[in-house]
């Protein structure tokens, strides 16, 4: 498991139901790595805000 931060992993951002039932490789390019950890950052303040765990359903298409 790779961890962005510490509550989000990269393997929660790119899960997905559909690409994997189409067999769509998910992986993210390394050029659009950068834009994957700022995501997870700005949703652990949104944690702390909140005092509670986030759960994601979709982010990385």
């Amino acid at each position: 498991m790779t961890k962005l931060t510490e509550h989000f992993t990269l393997e929660e951002f790119t899960k997905s139901t559909v690409a994997s039932k189409l067999k769509i490789d998910n992986s993210v390019p390394t050029e659009l790595m950068l834009n994957i950890k700022l995501t997870p950052a700005k949703l652990e303040l949104v944690r702390q805000a909140l005092g509670k765990p986030i759960i994601i359903t979709s982010c990385y298409r």
